[in-house]
């Protein structure tokens, strides 16, 4: 059943992605952003995938917040997390930033556990810059966090990742990569680690000026798969009120996952 749901989403990204591309060839293009050198930005620059928000061929030019507010259905219990990813291009070209999330466990059966999550490290660097933008990054998450909460593990990863824009300033996003996994649970004696491909794509679609449609899928190591959809809408002071749905295809994504998040840009404008 799991390999089926599997098979039937990942069919979907490139019908999908064909489908946006004919309707949005007849809507009106979204507006852009100038910049004094490169290539001309559209407002799709600063709307960001959800799940593979590391993972993603953008720069923020000011410091990009965003709180984060996450549930999640796993069959056997339901996870809240309550956090802040942020993130900012430090130098040309280069963007790093982070995440740290507080995390509430309620099982079916036995008693809840909250506590902090690791705390999460990224940067990514653009290699290549016109219509397709490629960018080389990774990222690490510091073993600061509880293991009531199957935090305090060291994991780390190595990616590239891409966009590219179509004239309808539609944007076709890819990624791949590779992550290491420490597994808490793993018996003594045991090798801990799992390692595994990282893999994800999806579209960027304006809908109008204002509002994005995020399409996505999302697959990472030790049996990660999450197909999800979304809408990121800019409001009047230029920030982003995001709101997506995840379905999961992999024993270890939550069988249903809600996403609430508000991005804000300080200092810069996204790009």
């Amino acid at each position: 059943m799991q390999r089926n749901r599997f098979l039937i989403a990942f069919a979907w990204i490139p019908g999908a992605a064909l489908a946006a591309v004919a309707v949005a060839q007849a809507q009106t293009q979204a507006s852009t952003v100038t910049r004094s050198s490169g290539p001309t930005r559209t407002a799709m620059d600063e709307v960001r995938p959800f799940y593979s928000w590391v993972e993603d061929a953008t720069l923020a030019d000011g410091l990009r917040m965003e709180p984060v507010m996450t549930w999640g259905d796993f069959g056997h219990g339901n996870e809240f997390t309550l956090g802040l990813q942020a993130g900012g291009e430090v130098v040309t070209g280069l963007e790093v930033g982070g995440d740290l999330h507080f995390i509430s466990l309620d099982p079916d059966v036995g008693d809840g556990e909250t506590g902090v999550s690791d705390l999460g490290l990224y940067g990514r660097y653009s290699v290549y810059d016109q219509e397709f933008r490629i960018f080389l990054g990774g990222g690490l998450d510091l073993p600061i966090g509880s293991e009531k909460v199957g935090a305090s593990t060291f994991d780390f990863k190595i990616f590239g990742a891409g966009r590219y824009t179509l004239q309808n300033d539609m944007v076709i996003f890819t990624n791949i990569g590779i992550e290491s996994l420490e597994i808490p649970s793993a018996p003594a004696n045991t090798d801990s680690r799992e390692n595994g491909l990282l893999l994800g794509g999806g579209v960027l679609w304006p809908a109008t000026t204002e509002l994005g449609i995020i399409g996505e899928l999302d697959i990472r190591a030790n049996n990660y798969a999450i197909f999800g959809g979304g809408v990121d809408y800019t409001l009047l002071g230029g920030g982003h009120l995001r709101a997506g749905i995840g379905l999961g295809l992999d024993d270890r994504a939550p069988d249903l996952q809600l996403n609430l998040s508000f991005a804000t840009l300080l200092g810069g404008s996204g790009r």
